[in-house]
């Protein structure tokens, strides 16, 4: 009976795959966010059967050992590997964008008797791209998704922070000394900032990269305000680096805090957001001073000292809080584990993102140095690209188990938006031009599909959208300039579009 049960659970799964399988077929290289669609809905359709497979334990994955992970004969797991019927043990460093899509591709797919963890240094999924807002006041859980919401059987979750990984011994150690061990594991664990060995940068600084330098900054700045009964000061806040996160933390500052802080952008190059088409930056950079932010390129940091900048050219620059948004780099644990790396301290890795010498660790998200094979470059550390990667080692890992050949990664990377406060924005889809409104909402959408398909469900979605009109209004006073694209009764710009119609062309995540 049991048998025949299994085989039509089997039977009523195969059936529910053909529809979306064959629309997949049909919209082949026509329309990247159809076949999603048809990924999504093939997932919702088969979800009663496999969970049914899982409470049966009938649900088959192939055993480590069948196939190495480009289909060819893999042979014995080695040291702290698989041995008879013992499930092969998946490790996932790092709840980020990357880890965390390819934890939870696993986790769909797997049977609830597959051994999966997923390790991480705190309890909660944190939208890095989003922290500026909370660095300017947004609670927490605007930002944020605990880990218990999403993980469920076969996945589990392990908190702890990672100090040392040995692919020898194929064990990763914790803080306090826990070790996990492996048989595959997916190295997400990030990146650290760049201080480009700039004396006094790491010592006089404080960063925005990740949830606790955030913490860190949101701190400072309330120290700043509480300075009661003291002789009335502006604050200067100064930014160095004028990329996506810097001109994002500036903007929302500038939007919760108004003439009450003196803040600066500083650009080493030329000029500020680069990658951005030069009508964006223009939009950009009045937008910013229309704020009231002072906006300085073309001259290095030479030195930091307390409270004091000096650059390049010998002249100097006075600040209460100096945050860094200078650039990042691979984590250390890479290098320390003796992994193969950049001079930018990101992992080599080949075509499956496997990393180099090491087919049984996969590097992805910020750690992995990954040349897009459409452009010959480097491709860049972003939220796209993190999910992009975690969802392609997610989908190999299984087809591995079942001993079946790996695809390459082949990124899609769609646009870039930027937000220039809380009620504006710019952002490009190849040669497409947003700004104003129509990006802010072309990018708060996809931030809010980020926190749907993370697993946190409808909740984490639905308190975006509507927290959304709320940012706007309070960021609209300081907005509404002249000249600026996106203000009521402009006209948009040549080259702006429907924002509809980026939202059926891009999935950037965050």
């Amino acid at each position: 009976m049991r048998k025949l049960l299994a085989d039509g659970l089997k039977l009523g799964e195969s059936l529910a795959r053909l529809p979306w399988e064959a629309a997949r077929r049909v919209t082949d290289g026509r329309s990247e966010t159809l076949k999603q669609a048809a990924d999504l809905g093939e997932r919702l359709g088969t979800l009663p059967f496999r969970a049914a497979q899982s409470v049966l334990g009938t649900q088959e994955v192939g055993r480590l050992g069948a196939a190495g992970p480009g289909g060819t004969p893999g042979g014995r797991p080695g040291a702290g590997g698989a041995a008879g019927d013992r499930r092969p043990r998946t490790v996932v460093l790092g709840a980020g964008y990357a880890g965390l899509t390819c934890f939870l591709e696993l986790q769909d797919h797997l049977s609830r008797n597959d051994d999966l963890t997923l390790v991480n240094g705190d309890k909660y999924h944190w939208f890095t791209t989003e922290l500026h807002t909370y660095v300017a006041g947004e609670p927490e859980d605007a930002v944020r998704i605990p880990l218990a919401r999403v993980v469920a059987r076969p996945g589990r979750l392990t908190v702890g922070r990672v100090t040392k990984v040995d692919p020898a011994a194929r064990t990763v150690e914790l803080e306090g000394g826990r070790r996990v061990a492996y048989d595959m594991l997916v190295f997400a664990l990030g990146s650290d900032p760049e201080y480009y060995g700039l004396p006094g940068v790491a010592e006089n600084s404080l960063i925005v990269g990740n949830w606790q330098g955030a913490t860190r900054v949101r701190e400072r700045i309330g120290q700043l305000f509480r300075k009661e009964g003291e002789a009335e000061t502006v604050p200067h806040v100064v930014v160095a680096g004028g990329g996506l996160t810097g001109v994002e933390v500036a903007g929302e500052l500038a939007d919760e805090y108004g003439r009450r802080v003196r803040l600066t952008i500083l650009e080493a190059g030329p000029d500020i957001m680069g990658g951005f088409a030069p009508e964006l930056v223009r939009t950009s950079r009045d937008v910013l001073m229309g704020k009231g932010i002072e906006i300085r390129t073309g001259n290095p940091i030479a030195r930091v000292q307390p409270g004091k900048i000096t650059f390049k050219d010998g002249g100097e620059l006075s600040f209460d809080l100096l945050v860094w948004a200078g650039g990042v780099r691979g984590s250390a644990l890479l290098a320390e584990a003796g992994f193969a790396t950049t001079p930018k301290g990101r992992g080599k890795v080949d075509a499956y993102l496997r990393a180099e010498g090491h087919p049984e660790v996969y590097l992805v998200g910020d750690s992995a140095a990954f040349t897009d094979p459409a452009t010959g470059r480097e491709l860049p550390p972003t939220a796209q690209a993190a999910v992009q990667m975690g969802r392609t080692v997610g989908r190999n890992i299984l087809r591995q188990l079942k001993g079946q050949a790996s695809e390459p990664f082949m990124p899609k990377i769609k646009g870039s938006f930027a937000s220039l406060g809380r009620a504006e924005g710019v952002g490009q889809i190849g040669a497409e031009q947003y700004t104003g409104v129509p990006a802010m909402l072309i990018k708060e959408l996809v931030d809010a599909h980020h926190a749907w398909e993370t697993g946190g469900g409808i909740l984490p979605l639905v308190s975006r959208l509507v927290r959304a009109p709320g940012r706007y209004l309070r960021g609209r006073p300081a907005g509404v300039r002249a000249g600026v694209a996106g203000r009521p009764g402009a006209k948009p710009a040549a080259g702006l579009v429907a924002p509809a119609r980026a939202a059926e062309r891009t999935d950037r995540r965050g």
